[in-house]
């Protein structure tokens, strides 16, 4: 499970990249969707490197 973790927080920043330079490319027909959708995948990627990382900490200090 720790794996399947890693590569999601692994995707979410590309995802995230791809996305949003398809929204400033112009590629698409709803360009709203893309920019809302690279938006939530940034702060997904972000949210859950930063409970990955306070979850190790805490491991680490016990």
């Amino acid at each position: 499970m720790k794996y399947v973790w890693m590569g999601i927080r692994l995707i979410l920043p590309v995802a995230a990249i791809v996305l949003l330079g398809c929204y400033l490319a112009g590629v698409g027909t709803n360009p709203k969707l893309l920019l809302t959708s690279g938006l939530l995948c940034s702060t997904l990627g972000v949210w859950l490197n930063v409970i990955s990382q306070r979850k190790e900490r805490k491991k680490n200090n016990e």
